[in-house]
């Protein structure tokens, strides 16, 4: 199917080709690297250029388009300094995320947690990895809903355009050579037994010592994603 297909009548043309773009990104489709441009663009989804500059301006926001001084954009690269830094700020984020969780956590929510973990098992087990990193990504965002905090929230939300960003750059290399599937599903399994040991503290009532493991667990990510 072309992708001017997948554009509809149903909301703003801005919204739509900024959603497809990161889609793209997101699958890639369009690669790290890539160079874009709206007047290119423009022409492959047959519209005019004010929708397709604004989405890629937005994307560009949300800093996974860089703009090049010649003209148009390119899609951010995968750069180990920044990923250090940006999970570094993640990992303080969701680490007090975590400890306000901890805190306000109520029986239906523990039960709805256990169930997103169960699920990523059964996932990675069945080599189900698209279903296993959305689960994973599900475990977090849960945690933030807990919270309950807007601010917060706010400022998580606003780095994990880029979290996810990089981590699907690492779940399409794997998905691209069949031989790093299975030290792939080692990484998931340990990420899930770091869940299950923050949710066993956040039932404990050890608010803080939840909070740590979750930097800890975030951290971690650092040195799996930066020696791809």
């Amino acid at each position: 199917m072309d992708v001017k297909d997948l554009l509809t009548k149903g909301s703003h043309l801005f919204d739509q080709v900024h959603d497809l773009l990161w889609d793209m990104i997101i699958k890639g489709e369009i690669k790290p690297g890539e160079r874009l441009k709206d007047s290119d663009w423009s022409v492959r989804l047959n519209l005019s250029r004010t929708p397709v500059r604004e989405a890629m301006r937005k994307l560009q926001q949300e800093g996974v388009l860089l703009p090049l001084a010649a003209g148009g954009y390119q899609v951010r690269a995968v750069s180990n300094n920044d990923l250090s830094e940006l999970y570094t700020c993640r990992a303080a984020l969701e680490s007090m995320a975590t400890e306000l969780a901890s805190q306000r956590m109520k029986s239906q929510d523990l039960a709805r947690l256990a169930e997103t973990i169960y699920a990523a098992d059964e996932a990675i087990d069945a080599e189900e990895l698209d279903k296993a990193f959305a689960l994973n990504s599900s475990f977090h965002k849960q945690i933030l809903e807990l919270a309950d905090n807007g601010h917060l929230n706010f400022l998580s939300e606003t780095l994990n355009k880029l979290v996810l960003f990089y981590r699907s750059a690492l779940l399409n290399r794997v998905k691209s050579d069949p031989q790093l599937i299975s030290a792939y599903q080692d990484r998931l399994r340990i990420k899930q037994d770091a869940h299950r040991a923050i949710v066993a503290a956040m039932v404990a009532g050890k608010h803080k010592e939840a909070g740590d493991l979750m930097r800890e667990h975030v951290l971690l990510s650092i040195t799996e994603l930066t020696t791809q």
